[in-house]
């Protein structure tokens, strides 16, 4: 094999070699699009992550990425900054992800517990 070939091999090898995996700082719980996490001792639902508005804390509407939660009889469109009630605590939305090809993810970081 020559070592034009030689170049070609490993730039091919790198393009296909996976995405480097993002750091998740210590607290936040990632639920992957299409599986189940668990918030408060409940089964949350990720799905349908796209652009679209969503509301926030404060009332207000928000462009952006978002994501739909299914909440045992409930489904909740959230996106960054969102906050939602559940199992006896809140949750902060820090992000949502678009996976692309993949399937993307929503980030959340406990906010406080209701009483």
């Amino acid at each position: 094999m020559n070592s034009k070939n030689m170049f070609f091999g490993a730039a091919l090898l790198a393009a296909c070699a996976p995405a480097p995996k993002a750091h998740v700082p210590a607290g936040i719980t990632v639920i992957k699009e299409t599986t189940q996490g668990s918030l408060g001792g409940f089964r949350v639902g990720v799905a349908n992550i796209w652009v679209r508005d969503y509301p926030l804390p404060s009332g207000q509407m928000r462009k952006g990425m978002s994501a739909q939660l299914h909440l045992q009889s409930s489904r909740l469109i959230v996106g960054q900054g969102s906050e939602i009630t559940v199992g006896g605590g809140s949750w902060r939305v820090t992000a949502v992800i678009d996976g692309g090809d993949e399937h993307g993810a929503v980030h959340l970081e406990p906010s406080f517990a209701t009483e």
